[in-house]
Formats: structure tokens, C-alpha cells, sequence
């Protein structure tokens, strides 16, 4: 007896030899003598024509002709050309079926042939895209794109008008599944050659435009997308004829913007005139026509009017089922906007039945373990578990206390957490990675929440572990990432050469993306050479890492695990008796603190009040502007700094004070990133001119800082090299004649100089501390320390800078900078990294991320550990501080001991006017602190003692060779 899996293949087969034989049949019908004397290359432009003034009927009748009289000579390449442009005019008018019966009747028409049909064969796979990227099949769609695009560059080039069309259509592809900076990418690059080829106004250039537009939408840059949308409206309406199905799709999307900003009104009115022109265009019901209903009933529902909207959702729902059947993503949304109603409104069983229908309609099947693959929207779907999670919190709520409801939300927030995984696996670019990244956050501040209702309900001690799971996977995802991805390098055997040729492959990416900023710095350009090269060059990069994964399973195991280390396994590996790692998550109301210590693991929730975020932002100013406070002022920043300082205090150390022991490992979230704990007080001061005595947190605790528990675990089995020589020093000279934006420093030469006579090792300063000399040494050393300018770059995180010395060779600025991205692609292994300059670990706050910071980017790069800065630091105090940090190293203290002693003596030995924390808080300590081991074997200087005896007898062999051919004068 067949299998329904075999007896549903043979119904696909036996639909399709079906509607092969109708449109055999059907087309075979048209031959006559007139038409064969008329070329077919005229027939198709023809259809083309009409198709393009969609005038379905004239167009349809124009490719029959085509193919019937192709057939009748015997022309098997026009017959095909004709197969595909009816499938084009069956796609337009929402007939999918026909549509992909004749594409894929026309491809197997051309396999068929001999020779080699490169251009039609692209057009082919092209078109097959298209229909699979009309009917949301993104997945399969990308793939024949790819193959389109090779195809395509090949015969057409890089600028050629056919592979900006392909360029759309993955730009489409990639925006539909999320992943918007890649789909700008491929739109950036299609309008560039689109603009070489035509002039505005332009239906393409248009179709760009609505196409920026919409991915400007979704990253939330409405008045950007206005203006695109506008623009796109300007040169749709001054074609002739104007294109009036394209202008309907331009106002849905606009109707959509103002629907965001909540202009009801307005996103009624362009809603409704796309209506009525896609009905104008369009005889029968078309999935464009379904779009605009379904848009209607958004604004409608928004602005209050029920009856109406929901009108229009069934409208839209009929013609959508109609269409594409019950499993489509579009009939998927209608059920989600509906579920969504329902469940504002206080309908929750509709809301959850229709949530479930909608979970149907995006390919997910009953009883079945989710396979993701099978999901046909994944950010639909995100969202429908999201708010399916939500409505079981609601219910709970309403029910006061029915743990089922609870129960639910737990395993929506499980099937969020595999998704999220999922996705940040498929996204390809950085930005969407972050975006992503961001919205986890959210969502696991809902998950934690909902495992604290479960313990204060069950007492259950999982619970807390199942919170601490989800706070952990909000933090540092790209970094884990990047970190995993070094250890799987390391681990999975491939051959240097295959590992080389990626680096100089992001190596080139770097470079090119560095001056693609330093050209657009001062003005931005959004078309342009350079990256139409990145997108080029990152396309090979991800074919060749993603050819690593299948030549190497290893390689693919490590570099994609994503699971966080159990409370028990943080016990054994990663804590001593005498530390506690605390570990923040800082929610929308609550505070969640984790305290791991050996033996111990405790978990504490703490409501935050209005003001919380404003006490932060008040103890960081009250710090890193002091020296900007004028006299009169004074008084007034330390009070403030008092009451800061001790309220935070309140919040984030008290809650948890019998629970930790002397060494505290902080893993901050969110704006506790910035904050200085070093400088908490534990008592409010009753002086205020006491700054030296306060009881500070350093006082009792040394302290250091990690991005995630799972970052540090990677940077724990990081392989130590043993050869390495112990110090490198670095300290820039700068001439503010040469570079104003740099003012000289007095002090860092002092300071690498001092630190290099009790440390060993080398050290550059003045026009010998070039940025090559540093790229050339900067792997040899277990210290690296750099004392020099640094700036944060808050609007372009990769553009934050360290400088160098600037020598007549260098031909501007720039190139003296080392640059948050080109630190990315050093492969640093170093101990320690002590960035000795200004805002080295501040930057842009991502959530689910952290800040992009220098630091951060040496922590990418393989650096054991960093020492940074949070603030601008005061020249003088600094040789202090980073001096008594390395002779505590060097004494083989713990690098967070050291800096914790060294800040210590600062106060105990500084005037009056050094004690407030500005001087001394900016430092920290970051990632492993296990104490350095330096290298005195003497292993590192071998080879440079063995060259030092070589080049010594080589000058006494040359003075003894011209001392024996010297002539006497005469």
C-alpha cells in the first residue's frame, strides 16, 4: 500500500502533467501563415509592451502567437522565450499555479537542448526566483537567484542592466526574511547600475527606490522612507503611461509608514486609493487586492472603527485563501492581525484559536517537533509565538493564578529561543544580526519574567536556572559568536592556507570598508563603487566559510553551538573559593541578579522605580564631567555624585550583599554597561570634602567586568602561547600643528618608558610608534600596553579610533588611525591589552550586544583580557595608575587584583585633588583575569639574541674585509 508521502507525490505529478497538457493544448491553437512571416523577436516586445501597460489580454494573445508560430518553424528558443512570457503574464495577474507550470515547462524545455543557452537559462532561473519570491518562497528563491546572478555577471558583467535585476530580487528575498541590511546591499548596488543605464524619469529607477523605501521602513527611518516613496511616486506618474499598479503598490507602503506613526487618517486614504487602482488594474481578485484590504482594516481597527476593519479582513482573508490556500504567508498575516484584535479586545480563546490557525498557515504542522525550515515566514511566525506567549501571561493574569497559562508562555518562550538561534544562523549581516540581537533582549526580559512567576508559584529551583539561561543568551551574541568562531578554527584541523586566505579576504573587506567611510564621512553617499566591491567581496567570504562548514563538520559544530554553560559547570571551571560572578539583567521594571558562587547559587529580583534609569545617567555624569565642573560648581557634582553613587549602590550591591564573596566578576546589561561599580558607596557621606575616605566598592572588592559568562568560557580555553615576549609599549608623539584634533601628550612617553625598564620587552615612542610598527609586532607579546589618544565614534561604532605617531610617510590623518574594524581582523595573543587612552571601552549601547567599544574589538581579536577606559582620562594620573597595574602583574597578582592595589595606593597617595572618582574609575578590567605568567624562560629571545651575534659578526667580518683592501694615500 503507497504511503501518503508517495500518493501526494504522485497527485503533484499527475497536477502537473494536467496543466502541461491544457497549456499544450490551449497554446497549439494559433498558428497561421501572417503570423509566421512576423519575427518573434517583435512578437515578444510586443507582449512585453503590453504587459507593461497591463494590458493582460493583448499581451496574452501575443505570446500564444509567439509560441505557435515558433513551434510551427521548428524554434525551439522562441517557444521557450514565449512559455516565459506567459508565465510573467500569469504571475502578474496573481495566477501562480499556470505561472509556475510554464516557467518550469520552459526550464525543461531548455535542459532538453544541446549547447550551451547561458543567457536564456538565466533568465529562466531568474524568473522561476521571481514567481518563488511573489509566492513567499524566500528560502528556495535565493539559491536560483545565486545561480541567475553568476550567470548573469558572467554574460553581462558587473554592471549589466539584467544583473541589477537579479540584485532587486535578492534585495526583495533577503528583506521579506528579515535580514534588511543585506537586502539594502543588493538595492544599494541594483539603483547604482540601474542610474548608469537610464535616466529619470524611470520605472526601475522607481521600483528602486519604493524597494530602499520599504527596508528604510522596517529599520524604523519613516521620514526616509516618506521621502524614497515620494520620490519613487514622482517618477512612477511621469512615465507615460504612468504606471498605475506600481504607483498602488508605493501607496500601500506609505499607507503603511503613516500607519507606524500613527496617522490613521492618512494611512486610511492611500490604503484605499491603492484599493481602487488595483481594482482598476485587475479584473478579478488579485493578492494585491487583498493587501490593500488588509491595510484598510489595520488603520480602521487603529483609529477605533471595529466594524469596518473587520470587514475588510475578511475580504482579504477570502481573496487570499482563494489565491495561495490555507499554508501561505499571506493568509498567515490576516489570521494574525485577527488573532491580535481578538486578543486586545479580551476574546482570549478566539485570539488563541486563531493564533494556532495562524501558526497552520505559516507550514507549522499539529503535534509535530517545529522544524523551522518548514516555517514560510519566520518573522511572522517570531511575532505570532511572541504574542501567543503574551496572551497566556494575560489569561494567567485573569484567571489569578492558573499555572497551565504560565506553563504555555514557558514553551512559547523555548520556541522563541530556537528561533532566535535560527535566524541569527540565516542573517548574513552584521546590522541584522544586531537588530536581531535587540529584539531577543525583549524577548527574553518576557521569558525571565515568566520563570520568576513559576518560582514564586512552584519554589521550584529550575526556575532560576531557566532564568538564568535566557539572561545569559541576551547578552553578547555577536561576540560569542566571533569567539566561538576562533575556537572552532583552532579545534577542526583545517589547513592554514585555507584560514589565511580568509583573513586577507576580511583583511581587504576591512580596508575597503574603511575608506568607503573616509569617503562618505563628510558626506554621505548612498550609490557608490566601493560597495558594489563589498557586497561582491562579502559574498565570496560567506561562500567560503560556508564551504568550510561542509568540508569540515568539526569546523561547524563549534562554530554554531549555542548553548550556555550549566550553573554546575560555571562552579567547577570558572570560580574559585573566594569569587562570585554577578550577572545583571536590567528589565523593562525589575532587576534580575544571578550570584554564582562555588558552593551557592542565589537569585535575586529587585523593582526599579521611575528614576532608576535617571540615577544611572546621573552617577556616570556626576563622574566623567567633573572636569569640565567649574569652581562655583563643585559642591554641587560631588553632592550629586554622593547620592548616585549610593542609591546604585542600594540597588545593585546591597540586594546581594551576604551572598558574595571578596573577588567580584560583573557581567553588566544593558545601560550597567557604563557604570563605574568600582565607585559605588556603600554609606552615604556626611562630608563633602571626604572623597579620599569614602567607603567605596574597590575598597573591599577587586573587580573585573565580562561581556557574557559564555564569552569568558571561550576566552578561558583559549590555547597560551609560551614563546611569546613579555612587554610591548606604545607612545605616540603628537604635533597639533600637524593634527589639531590631537593634542600633545606630556605624559605617555614617561609612562611607557618607566614601564618598559621594570617589565622587559620593547617599547616605541615618539615617531617610532607607528601604526605598521604595531600591526607588525602587536602578535609577539603577552602585554601590550598603549598610551595614546582614543576616540569613540558613537554614530559609526567600526570608525572609533587608537592613534599613532604621524610621520612624513603617512598621507593624512586617517592613516595613522587604527580603526575599531581593522582591529576586528588582528589576531591578537595577547594576555592583556591595556588601552591607556580616552573612551577605549565606551561607544554605542546595543542592546542584546553591548557597547561597541576598542575593547570590545580587541576581545574579537583574541585578547585574553583588556584593560580600557570609560571616559576622556587625565594624561598625568593615568601614567600612575596603569604603572601600579603592571607591577602588580608583575608581582603575579590577578589583573583585577592589581588594578584594584593600584587604584588603592592612588587614593592613599594622591592629593586632594585626584580623589574623586574621575580620575581613578575610568579604568576596568575585562575578560580573563587570571594572573600573567611572564615569559622569562628566555624562550622568546633566542631568536633575537641568535640575530643580535649574526649581525654582530657580519659588521666585524665587513670592517675586516675593507680594512684589508684599504689603499694607502699617496
Amino acid at each position: 500500500m503507497s504511503s501518503a508521502k508517495e500518493m501526494s507525490f504522485k497527485s503533484l505529478k499527475f497536477l502537473r502533467f494536467l496543466v502541461f497538457c491544457l497549456i499544450s493544448i490551449h497554446l497549439t491553437g494559433h498558428s497561421s501563415l501572417l503570423i509566421a512571416q512576423i519575427s518573434a523577436d517583435t512578437l515578444l516586445a510586443r507582449s512585453e509592451k503590453a504587459l507593461g501597460l497591463d494590458n493582460f489580454q493583448k499581451a496574452d494573445s501575443l505570446a500564444r502567437d509567439l509560441y505557435s508560430s515558433s513551434k510551427a518553424r521548428g524554434e525551439t528558443t522562441s517557444q521557450i522565450a514565449a512559455l516565459a512570457m506567459l508565465g510573467d503574464i500569469a504571475l502578474d495577474q496573481g495566477q501562480y499555479r499556470s505561472a509556475q507550470s510554464l516557467y518550469t515547462l520552459a526550464l525543461h524545455t531548455l535542459d532538453s537542448l544541446p549547447g550551451d543557452y547561458a543567457k536564456l537559462h538565466s533568465d529562466l532561473l531568474h524568473k522561476l526566483g521571481n514567481y518563488l519570491i511573489t509566492v513567499n518562497n524566500y528560502s528556495q528563491a535565493i539559491p536560483l537567484m545565486d545561480s541567475a546572478l553568476l550567470i548573469r555577471l558572467e554574460e553581462n558583467g558587473s554592471d549589466g542592466l539584467k544583473t541589477a535585476d537579479t540584485y532587486n530580487n535578492l534585495g526583495i528575498a533577503y528583506e521579506a526574511m528579515g535580514d534588511i541590511d543585506k537586502a539594502l546591499e543588493y538595492h544599494y548596488e541594483c539603483q547604482r547600475i540601474r542610474t548608469i543605464h537610464l535616466k529619470s524619469p524611470d520605472k526601475l529607477l522607481a521600483q528602486g527606490l519604493n524597494n530602499i523605501g520599504l527596508c528604510l521602513e522596517i529599520k524604523g527611518q519613516y521620514e526616509d522612507a516618506l521621502r524614497m516613496y515620494s520620490d519613487a511616486l514622482d517618477q512612477y506618474s511621469s512615465v507615460k503611461p504612468p504606471d498605475e499598479s506600481a504607483m498602488a503598490d508605493v501607496l500601500i507602503n506609505a499607507a503603511s509608514v503613516y500607519m507606524r506613526m500613527y496617522q490613521f487618517d492618512r494611512a486610511v486614504t492611500y490604503a484605499q486609493r491603492a484599493l481602487e487602482t488595483y481594482k482598476g488594474v485587475y479584473e478579478t481578485d488579485h493578492p494585491y487586492i487583498a493587501l490593500a484590504h488588509n491595510n484598510i482594516a489595520n488603520a480602521h481597527l487603529s483609529s477605533g472603527e471595529e466594524q469596518i476593519g473587520l470587514q475588510h479582513y475578511d475580504e482579504a482573508l477570502r481573496i487570499r485563501i482563494d489565491i495561495f490556500g490555507e499554508v501561505h504567508p499571506a493568509v498567515a498575516q490576516t489570521y494574525y492581525n485577527l488573532a491580535v484584535y481578538n486578543m486586545i479586545v479580551g476574546n482570549h480563546e478566539q485570539a488563541r484559536a486563531l493564533f494556532q490557525t495562524c501558526e497552520r498557515s505559516l507550514g507549522k504542522e499539529k503535534q509535530e517537533e517545529s522544524d523551522l525550515s518548514r516555517i514560510n515566514n519566520h518573522t511572522l511566525y517570531l511575532e505570532t509565538l511572541r504574542q501567543q506567549a503574551e496572551l497566556e501571561i494575560m489569561t494567567f493574569r485573569d484567571r489569578e493564578g492558573d499555572i497551565a497559562n504560565l506553563e504555555a508562555a514557558a514553551r512559547h518562550y523555548q520556541a522563541l529561543d530556537q528561533l532566535l538561534d535560527y535566524l541569527m544562523f540565516r542573517y548574513e549581516s552584521l546590522g541584522s544580526k544586531q537588530d536581531l540581537a535587540g529584539a531577543g533582549h525583549a524577548i527574553y526580559a518576557d521569558a525571565i519574567e515568566t520563570a520568576f512567576m513559576l518560582y514564586q508559584i512552584t519554589n521550584e529551583e529550575r526556575f532560576w536556572h531557566q532564568a538564568f539561561y535566557y539572561s545569559e543568551k541576551s547578552k553578547a551574541v555577536l561576540l560569542f559568536d566571533a569567539l566561538q568562531r576562533s575556537r572552532a578554527e583552532s579545534f577542526a584541523g583545517i589547513p592554514n592556507s585555507r584560514l589565511e586566505n580568509i583573513r586577507n579576504m576580511e583583511s581587504q573587506i576591512s580596508l575597503a570598508e574603511k575608506e568607503l567611510y573616509l569617503r562618505n564621512r563628510d558626506q554621505a553617499d548612498a550609490i557608490d563603487s566601493l560597495q558594489s566591491y563589498l557586497l561582491h567581496a562579502n559574498r565570496a567570504l560567506r561562500a567560503e566559510i560556508e564551504q568550510l562548514n561542509q568540508d569540515f563538520p568539526t569546523f561547524f559544530e563549534f562554530r554554531y553551538a549555542t548553548g550556555v554553560p550549566s550553573v554546575s559547570s560555571i562552579q567547577r571551571d570558572l570560580l574559585h573559593d573566594d569569587q562570585s560572578i554577578v550577572t545583571y539583567f536590567n528589565g523593562p521594571t525589575y532587576l534580575s541578579i544571578f550570584i554564582i558562587n562555588q558552593d551557592d547559587f542565589q537569585v535575586r529580583q529587585v523593582g526599579t522605580s521611575l528614576d532608576f534609569d535617571a540615577y544611572q545617567d546621573s552617577l556616570l555624569q556626576s563622574i566623567s564631567d567633573f572636569q569640565h565642573v567649574s569652581t562655583q560648581d563643585l559642591s554641587q557634582n560631588i553632592s550629586r555624585y554622593y547620592r548616585s553613587a549610593y542609591l546604585m549602590y542600594r540597588y545593585l550591591i546591597e540586594p546581594i550583599q551576604p551572598y558574595i564573596k571578596k573577588d567580584l566578576i560583573i557581567v553588566p546589561d544593558g545601560a550597567l554597561n557604563f557604570i563605574p561599580f568600582e565607585a559605588l558607596i556603600s554609606a552615604y557621606p556626611t562630608e563633602m570634602d571626604n572623597l579620599r575616605q569614602l567607603p567605596y566598592l574597590v575598597r573591599d572588592h577587586p573587580i573585573s567586568y565580562n561581556y557574557s559568562i559564555r564569552a569568558l568560557y571561550s576566552l578561558r580555553q583559549r590555547e597560551k602561547d609560551s614563546s611569546l615576549r613579555p612587554y610591548l609599549g606604545f607612545a605616540p608623539s603628537f604635533d597639533p600643528s600637524i593634527n589639531p584634533d590631537l593634542p600633545e601628550l606630556a605624559f605617555n612617553d614617561q609612562e611607557v618608558l618607566e614601564a618598559n625598564e621594570f617589565m622587559g620587552g620593547r617599547s616605541y615612542v615618539d615617531e617610532d610608534a607607528t601604526k605598521e610598527r604595531f600591526l607588525n609586532t602587536q602578535g609577539k607579546y603577552q602585554i601590550i600596553h598603549l598610551a595614546t589618544h582614543g576616540l569613540a565614534n558613537r554614530n559609526t561604532d567600526d570608525f572609533s579610533f587608537l592613534a599613532f605617531t604621524e610621520t612624513e610617510e603617512i598621507p593624512t590623518h586617517d592613516e595613522a588611525y587604527l580603526y575599531t574594524r581593522e582591529i576586528y581582523n588582528l589576531r591578537s595573543n595577547a594576555n592583556v591589552v591595556i588601552l591607556s587612552a580616552c573612551e577605549t571601552a565606551t561607544g554605542k549601547l546595543y542592546l542584546g550586544e553591548g557597547i561597541a567599544s576598542l575593547a570590545r574589538a580587541f576581545t574579537y581579536a583574541g585578547a585574553e583580557s583588556l584593560v580600557a577606559t570609560r571616559w576622556s582620562v587625565n594624561d598625568r594620573t593615568t601614567k600612575d595608575l596603569v604603572n601600579g597595574f603592571l607591577r602588580g602583574l608583575k608581582e603575579g597578582l590577578p589583573k583585577h587584583e592589581a588594578l584594584q592595589q593600584s587604584i588603592l595606593h592612588f587614593l592613599d597617595h594622591s592629593g586632594l585633588n585626584y580623589a574623586h572618582p574621575f580620575y581613578w574609575s575610568a579604568f576596568m578590567t575585562i575578560g580573563d583575569v587570571s594572573p600573567v605568567e611572564i615569559n622569562t624562560s628566555g624562550r622568546w629571545y633566542f631568536p633575537l639574541l641568535f640575530g643580535t651575534l649574526l649581525t654582530g659578526l657580519l659588521i666585524f667580518f665587513l670592517i675586516q674585509r675593507k680594512t684589508s683592501h684599504r689603499k694607502p694615500s699617496v
